[in-house]
């Protein structure tokens, strides 16, 4: 089952560690090391991947 929570304008977000990224023909592709599954984030995700390196306020 998939859980899923509200995105508030008061949250922050930030990456989380665990997860191998590379890019790929300009999209960003990352490997979850907990559950061993892939991800393409696509570039629009991958932009967002990357600003989240730093914890970022939603409300910006």
């Amino acid at each position: 089952m998939i859980k899923t929570q509200k995105i508030l304008i008061s949250h922050i977000a930030q990456q989380r560690e665990g997860n191998i990224e590379s890019d790929m023909d300009g999209e960003k592709v990352m490997l979850n090391l907990e559950n061993g599954k892939y991800y393409n984030l696509g570039g629009t995700g991958g932009v967002i991947w990357d600003l989240m390196k730093e914890p970022i306020s939603i409300s910006k």
